[in-house]
């Protein structure tokens, strides 16, 4: 039975507000202090030259106040084994930048194509990819203004809200209902201009929709389909308090089986290419316990090389992790850990009283080294992809515990699924519960430090025709500006880590938002209770206080809001009526008071 593979690539954004985005070129959108580059295609591109270039001369993750790079470019990667072998039609990527030809004939194209078609799935391709060509830029500030202003008669609904994909075209095959969107009016269909509005999770968010269905007659378009339908969100959280949120980008990816046949072995991979700074002197590892894939600096001083500035003295440590990876098959009881891949020591729902609700994290982690051993060379057909993301070596040999990992040059018979995971699994998970005497690391093997890739993947599960499954992953980095060298860095990444896994677990965050998709009309109280006409606050605008009056204020809920949606103020059942608001800096602000009868929202500013 044929696996079947698919490529596509990501990661993205902060620039405009309320964007619809349809070009040609690829944008470098900011998110917090990281920028990503995303095309039309929603592709982080790894080919030079760049096909869609205009103004912008960096297409690798940039991080605000640094003149290096810690990242060159990451691929995201599906793969799946329909029940039933389907004929040779649509797309596989490779990274080969030449034709390749595996044994059974089927011919792959290289990098220089996007793998995905843009848009939902419709049956024979019958959609005009060029009308989907774009990706979506909201944050929960535009949701805020246009529930505040939709009714008014000089109001115009921003273009990102008007053209938000929120329905397909039936006539073509594609379903009715797509990107996700609150109904205001409840009446079934996506209209803003009567206050719907996008479902967004964290506080910028950037959307896009594609699939795997491939047409016409070229043959270096790929054979293989999953008929599958991805919407892509890429989002932050603008809590600029809290150094692990503004240093993190998460990417989730909500895959929908829109064929007939059941799709078995479902997995999702991340293929990154760190590089830290000067990318000639670098290493990389596995932390099982937290689920990550990472890179730092070999050594002590990271210089210039191959026309990329080095970071110097100050060395930081890249993450790629899992929240939530595939979920595991059902088995009516609550699964705890153990040294299985069955179970995930990472993962997510384990142990907690739920049944059923357990998804893996971080299954596998083997690096990729082009120009080094042929055994860890790049992947040249949807065999060696899978190898890869199964955390198999390219010629389909285990990744063994020690040494560099191969069965040539290994320190022990222990089957890993994870590279060089130093201390970082006490309970031995990734090697099946057997202890080996020993940390491996690249440090403590004194390797050679040099170039590094790497595959991370999540996977385990079958995907059966109309389910939907979703993957959260995150990009987090860490800096420490005040301690020279590598490893302060790799503990401030790994802190990050912590807490970013922490927040996602409580699904809560230091400014009081949650991972679930914004609602907004229940933050500004829109339609809530009757008791708006009775509450004012004055003076309005102020400088030092503002005193809230028409209700009683003991049994309250008194919340301030920044224009970017952090929380500034929290106090519950206030012994006062009035608020001192000097600490703020000037701006708009939204204010709310939540009592039994329902929710008032008011704007007030502070001089």
């Amino acid at each position: 039975m044929k696996r079947h593979l698919l490529a596509f690539v990501g990661l993205l954004p902060f620039a405009l507000f309320s964007q619809q985005f349809s070009s040609n070129c690829v944008d470098q959108i900011k998110f917090n202090k990281i920028s990503i580059p995303i095309s039309p295609f929603a592709t982080w591109y790894d080919i030079e030259p760049i096909t869609f270039s205009c103004n912008h001369n960096m297409y690798h993750m940039e991080i605000e106040g640094d003149s290096a790079y810690p990242v060159y470019s990451s691929f995201s990667y599906i793969y799946g084994k329909p029940s039933v072998t389907q004929n040779p039609i649509g797309n596989l990527n490779t990274y080969t930048p030449d034709l390749a030809e595996d044994s059974l004939g089927n011919i792959y194209h290289d990098m220089g194509a996007p793998t995905f078609r843009m848009g939902p799935y419709s049956p024979n391709a019958l959609i005009e990819e060029s009308n989907w060509q774009k990706y979506w830029v909201i944050t929960r500030y535009d949701i805020d203004q246009h529930l505040m202003n939709f009714t008014n008669p000089s109001y115009t609904v921003p273009n990102a809200f008007a053209t938000w994909p929120a329905h397909g075209d039936t006539t073509l095959g594609e379903s009715f209902n797509l990107a996700p969107f609150h109904d205001y009016n409840t009446n079934g269909v996506y209209d803003p201009e009567n206050g719907d509005y996008p479902l967004i999770k964290g506080y910028k968010c950037v959307y896009a929709i594609m699939n795997d269905i491939w047409q016409g007659t070229n043959s270096t378009q790929l054979p293989y389909q999953l008929n599958l339908e991805i919407h892509k969100m890429w989002y932050s959280f603008d809590c600029h308090q809290d150094s692990a949120l503004t240093n993190t980008v998460f990417v989730e990816h909500k895959i929908i089986n829109k064929g007939s046949q059941p799709i078995d072995e479902l997995t999702y991979g991340n293929w990154i290419d760190f590089d830290i700074g000067g990318a000639n002197d670098d290493y990389i590892a596995s932390d099982v316990e937290r689920g990550i894939a990472y890179a730092y600096n070999g050594d002590m001083f990271d210089e210039d090389a191959n026309g990329q500035y080095g970071y110097g003295d100050y060395i930081p440590a890249q993450a790629f992790g899992v929240l939530h990876g595939m979920k595991r098959p059902d088995n009516g009881v609550d699964d705890g850990v153990h040294h299985s891949i069955e179970s995930s020591y990472n993962g997510y729902g384990y142990a907690d009283g739920i049944i059923d609700n357990e998804y893996f994290g971080l299954t596998s982690a083997i690096s990729n080294t082009r120009g080094g051993f042929s055994w860890s060379s790049d992947p040249n057909n949807y065999n060696r992809f899978w190898n890869y993301l199964s955390g198999r070596w390219f010629d389909n040999t285990p990744m063994y515990y020690g040494g560099i990992g191969h069965i040539s040059n290994s320190t022990t018979n222990y089957e890993t699924k994870f590279i060089y995971p130093g201390d970082s699994d006490p309970n031995h998970y990734g090697t099946s519960g057997i202890d080996p005497g020993f940390d491996w690391s690249e440090d403590l093997n004194l390797n050679q430090s040099g170039d590094r890739r790497i595959f991370a993947a999540t996977q385990g599960t079958t995907l059966n025709p109309g389910e939907t499954t979703s993957i959260l992953t995150y990009y987090t980095y860490g800096r420490d500006r005040q301690s020279p060298g590598r490893f302060p860095s790799v503990a401030k990444m790994k802190s990050f880590v912590d807490d970013i896994r922490s927040y996602y677990h409580a699904n809560q965050t230091p400014c009081g938002t949650d991972f679930d998709y914004y609602q907004a009309h229940q933050f500004l109280g829109i339609q809530e209770g009757n008791i708006e006409g009775k509450v004012s606050v004055y003076p309005n605008p102020s400088n030092k206080q503002i005193t809230i009056s028409g209700i009683e204020m003991d049994q309250a809920l008194v919340q301030i809001y920044d224009s970017r949606g952090a929380l500034v103020m929290n106090v519950q059942n206030p012994e006062s009526s009035t608020f001192t608001i000097s600490h703020l800096e000037k701006g708009v602000y939204i204010l709310n008071i939540v009592v039994e009868d329902g929710v008032v929202s008011k704007k007030i500013i502070k001089e």
